[in-house]
């Protein structure tokens, strides 16, 4: 198999590992697991570029619900997350379309690809070192009070181990411990990288963060994202803007293949 469709798999496997740790509240668990006060949320990404690809600021705006998160950023990227109805749905508004892609789905992808790592040892071990700070030890430090960041008081984290993280928490936008535990419960395996070690390690980080520094390498190459809150309303959401925009037709959900 080519690096190139080596990287592609690997890049596969963190993408949906992602989306997952988004996507994966049970029903029945989405009225504890999520916040008790709709929010929107301003913030600013900014990433220097790699492999030729020029450096990017992303503006977005994400609203948060007691059943349902949307982002919408200026990038063109929309999404909703149903947590109550475990999907996810995209948005293209230049098309007036939108696609759908269950939990379930996600899963199966996730599944079928480290089946088939699995059963090509060599090949498995290959990603593994095009990945190769990925470690199955996760630490988590408090470092100790960090800067003001959108009005909020904030305490500084360092995750390291499968992936090198900075946080900077805000204790008074508290999140519920059973929002990661019902993400663990619903991310499966893998054997690239497995996301569920991450969420019990999440839960001691006190607050939303509003401020992550993400370091990520493969193959002698960095990738760093810096996200900043800018700003944070306290006020309710219609529940329309959780639906797809009224018009839009149903496309089929890309899943990679």
């Amino acid at each position: 198999m080519s690096k190139g469709n080596l990287m592609k798999i690997a890049i596969t496997s963190v993408t949906v590992a992602v989306l997952l740790c988004f996507a994966g509240i049970p029903p029945q668990a989405y009225a504890q697991a999520t916040f008790d006060q709709d929010l929107t949320i301003h913030e600013t990404t900014t990433s220097p570029g790699m492999m030729g690809q020029p450096p990017r600021t992303v503006k977005s705006t994400v609203y948060m619900s007691h059943n349902a998160m949307k982002r919408v950023g200026s990038d063109g990227n929309e999404s909703i997350v149903r947590f109550d109805q475990g999907k996810i749905i995209t948005i293209n508004r230049p098309a007036k379309t939108y696609s759908e892609v269950t939990t379930a789905e996600l899963q199966k992808m996730m599944d079928e690809g480290a089946a088939a790592m699995t059963k090509n040892k060599e090949q498995m071990e290959m990603v593994r070192k095009m990945m190769g700070q990925i470690s199955d030890t996760i630490t988590v430090t408090k470092e100790g009070p960090g800067e003001k960041i959108a009005g909020f008081d904030t305490v500084k984290y360092r995750i390291t181990g499968m992936m090198e993280l900075e946080i900077w928490a805000a204790p008074d936008v508290k999140i519920p411990p059973l929002y990661f535990d019902s993400l663990k419960m619903q991310t499966p395996p893998n054997p690239i990288i497995d996301m569920r070690k991450l969420f019990d390690e999440f839960k001691k980080i006190d607050g939303l963060s509003l401020k992550t520094i993400m370091t990520f390498r493969m193959m002698n190459n960095e990738m760093k994202s810096t996200t900043v809150v800018d700003s944070i309303e306290k006020a309710p959401l219609d529940a329309a803007l959780f639906e797809p925009p009224a018009g839009f037709k149903k496309v089929a959900a890309n899943l990679g293949k």
